[in-house]
């Protein structure tokens, strides 16, 4: 993995560990004691929904965890919220043995996704919202959760692409130019044998080639004879 895409990788991961670091120290002290029991069930749902895969369109597979990421999203403060989609995706890659920095990304993203829904529930009303009072109201927060746990985990992708791509591009450009300088280098040395191959096959360059090598010498007289 080229230095630029680490560093997106280490920059997308430290926020991630940022933020789980300050909600877990600002979750509240009376938690329900149903809580612990709720967020290992919501993290055996997370990392069993991170393993069932369908195809949305040809070449394009996606999984069902979204469901239990807005679960733990309404149900849960932000922190736990966001450990259990974390831990969920992190059993994941461990199961199928991804390279360490596609897993660390992944699971960053999918911290940070979590993270944004989490968040907007708890502001907008949290557990509440699920009830019947919620109304309306709980289908509209829902749907913005889902919408911007969709788009940070679609910016934080997008933008691993981005990195790769001017990589790639750049990558490319210096390997045009090598072709170009090649070709421009070619170009002049078959030039150069042109010229050369010119010089060696003129009739001055034969004669005396011809003598030097040879030894031939012009003919004398009747030596030569004619056909009639």
């Amino acid at each position: 993995m080229r230095p630029a895409l680490k560093a997106y990788v280490a920059l997308v991961a430290a926020a991630a560990v940022l933020l789980i670091v300050v909600d877990l120290a600002t979750i509240p002290g009376s938690l329900p004691s149903y809580s612990p029991l709720l967020a290992l069930v919501l993290l055996v749902a997370c990392a069993a929904a991170q393993r069932l895969t369908f195809q949305v369109h040809r070449g394009w597979e996606t999984h069902a965890s979204t469901t239990p990421h807005l679960a733990a999203a309404f149900l849960l403060p932000p922190g736990l919220a966001i450990l259990v989609g974390a831990g969920g995706a992190f059993s994941y890659e461990l199961s199928r043995r991804a390279p360490p920095a596609k897993a660390l990304f992944n699971v960053a993203s999918i911290a940070l996704a979590v993270a944004a829904s989490a968040h907007i529930a708890a502001n907008l009303g949290g557990p509440s919202l699920l009830t019947a009072d919620g109304g309306w109201s709980g289908l509209l927060v829902a749907l913005i959760a889902t919408i911007a746990q969709y788009t940070v985990s679609v910016v934080t992708v997008a933008g691993a692409v981005e990195v790769w791509l001017h990589l790639q591009t750049t990558e490319l450009g210096y390997q045009l130019s090598a072709l170009h300088k090649l070709i421009d280098r070619l170009g002049a040395e078959r030039g150069e044998l042109e010229v050369e191959l010119a010089t060696l096959t003129s009739p001055r360059s034969l004669d005396g080639a011809a003598k030097a090598r040879l030894g031939l010498r012009p003919p004398r007289e009747g030596q030569i004879v004619g056909i009639p």
